[in-house]
């Protein structure tokens, strides 16, 4: 257990000697104001006529989501490529298991690391994102959607730290990983349910769910002037979920196959 947690600090501190950490915090603290307050300028200018029904405080989100989304198919792969792979290059990875310290362990150490540095920025750029868009618009957000919305994100990040880390522990070249995530990360989140059923299970779904619960009128929906039902994306949720346990299973078998 000791160990491990050396592990935990060892994966933090050269993120943030890097400054990893420090990119993505500052890159999504900006996202999480600039995005509603381009939406708020793009409503004024564009829908003044319309103004109760474009500029309700969820719809203000929905950029927000959407550069989110975008942020962390490109970061994710462009932060965590080389995490296994140069590792491997360079002997590091081999000169920590030589110590006390399990396969299991290292890739986990990595996974949490990961998952917390996205995870925790994430978090932090969905409540200022909704606290400011609360106060360009005065009409309250549903705390139980503001925990959804956070949680679908969190199960996206797991489920792509999972795949990377997957990724660089089979392929050597941590620019090949890198690219090779990116694109797989890009078609799982182009293809959705409206392109065919099976795509239900698809971590796109998790994104089409969250441009679902921020475009329609909560007004219309309480007042019984819209009859609308979410389609929850249960399927893709735990499907994601599994195939993020799996991934790192995969890690920490393949990393004990190989002679380090």
């Amino acid at each position: 257990m000791h160990n491990f947690a050396l592990l935990l600090k060892k994966e933090l501190w050269e993120n943030w000697a890097n400054g990893k950490i420090v990119i993505v915090f500052a890159l999504f603290t900006l996202l999480s104001i600039l995005a509603p307050h381009m939406s708020y300028e793009n409503n004024i200018g564009n829908n003044f006529g319309n103004f109760f029904v474009y500029m309700n405080g969820e719809r203000l989100l929905i950029d927000f989501y959407q550069y989110l989304e975008m942020i962390l198919v490109i970061f994710i792969p462009f932060i965590i490529m080389g995490a296994v792979a140069s590792e491997i290059k360079n002997n590091t990875a081999a000169s920590l298991l030589v110590k006390p310290i399990g396969r299991a362990g290292y890739i986990l150490s990595k996974f949490i690391v990961y998952f917390l540095i996205f995870g925790v920025a994430a978090t932090v750029a969905i409540l200022f994102s909704t606290i400011y868009a609360h106060l360009l618009v005065p009409e309250p957000i549903a705390f139980s959607k503001v925990c959804l919305l956070s949680c679908l994100i969190l199960v996206f990040i797991a489920f792509a730290v999972a795949l990377l880390l997957f990724l660089s522990t089979i392929i050597r070249n941590h620019l090949v990983a890198g690219a090779i995530g990116l694109c797989i990360l890009l078609v799982l989140l182009s293809v959705t349910s409206q392109t065919s059923p099976i795509f239900e299970l698809f971590p796109g779904e998790l994104f089409a769910w969250i441009n679902e619960i921020l475009s329609i009128d909560s007004y219309y929906v309480e007042q019984g002037l819209l009859n609308y039902q979410h389609s929850p994306a249960w399927p893709a949720f735990f499907v994601s979920i599994i195939s993020s346990v799996i991934f790192v299973i995969a890690s920490i078998f393949i990393i004990k196959r190989k002679e380090l």
